[in-house]
């Protein structure tokens, strides 16, 4: 007879979830605040992937965890920091200054919304009437939130929402890279180095050309704060994140991205003001409750096939 799960356990992941959505979630409501404030996007995102990078690197030194630079590792950590980091952080700083905060958290976490599709089209796996429907009822939130848009013509939100979607799509992209082409034996630390690594190699003779280089020096400013507070924290996340992943299964760690869109909303109506019209509440329910939903589906998929 299996024992139930005890009750602190379940208890601390669901505080590291929520710990997890708080982190992520802040993140585009200070991406938010510098892309308005003179920082440019390139210089910004070279910072965020450099920053991590440098905290992960002394993490596996410290730890002594392997760190592979065999060619099918190398051309992993290569798709992986392009399609997971590189492309969809430069898409959403680039439209952080467009759009409000919390419509963008909402946008950038509807990954699990796309990773389906991408699935069946990549014959990763099999067609489900249910999970069909789930991500149509995704769908119909991501075009309500963008449609909603229409009545902030000022900050020009409608072509701005359909470019942030290039950032989930690569998101869900990598996601789909990793599960077919995952090597082993491999550390999810080591590789989300690896990634670190690719893009911030990849932002930095970019970041150069375009004269987008926004260099932190002493005093520190305002936008200097920002970056390093952002660096941190996205720091924290990527440890929570291992021990959530470690503590409760990758599965439950679907629903950070509903989690972060919660937050992101908050943050954005705490420090900006923001407010949804009907509409775009009714697109943010759907979204939020189709990656519960599909979250939910996986989940009992997932223990229907171990028994």
């Amino acid at each position: 007879m299996t024992q139930k799960p005890k009750q602190p356990k379940a208890l601390y992941a669901i505080s590291l979830l929520i710990l997890l959505g708080a982190l992520w979630g802040s993140g585009y409501t200070i991406a938010r605040y510098c892309m308005t404030h003179g920082v440019h996007p390139l210089g910004y995102g070279f910072w965020q992937s450099l920053g991590p990078m440098i905290f992960l690197l002394l993490v596996i030194i410290f730890a002594r965890i392997p760190f592979s630079l065999k060619p099918n590792y190398i051309r992993y950590y290569i798709a992986c920091g392009v399609l997971g980091i590189a492309i969809p952080n430069t898409v959403m700083y680039f439209a952080a200054a467009h759009i409000p905060s919390g419509i963008l958290t909402v946008l950038i976490n509807t990954v699990p919304i796309l990773i389906f599709p991408l699935s069946i089209l990549f014959a990763l796996e099999h067609f489900s009437l249910k999970r069909f429907f789930v991500v149509l009822l995704g769908f119909l939130g991501i075009l309500l939130t963008i449609l909603s848009n229409l009545t902030l013509p000022t900050l020009h939100n409608i072509p701005w929402s359909i470019i942030a979607l290039i950032a989930p799509l690569s998101f869900a992209l990598c996601a789909v890279w990793i599960a077919a082409f995952r090597p082993m034996p491999s550390n999810s630390l080591s590789l989300s180095l690896g990634m670190l690594i690719i893009s911030s190699l990849c932002l930095v003779p970019l970041t150069l050309i375009m004269g987008a280089f926004h260099p932190i020096s002493f005093p520190l400013q305002i936008n200097d704060w920002l970056i390093i507070l952002e660096i941190i924290l996205s720091s924290l996340g990527y440890i929570v994140l291992f021990v959530l992943i470690k503590l409760a299964g990758p599965i439950y760690y679907s629903l950070v991205g509903g989690m972060a869109s919660v937050f992101g909303l908050l943050w954005g109506k705490l420090f900006y003001g923001e407010s949804l019209n009907s509409s775009s509440w009714l697109g943010v329910f759907c979204i939020i409750g189709a990656i519960i939903l599909l979250t939910l589906l996986l989940k009992k998929e997932k223990e229907v096939a171990e028994n």
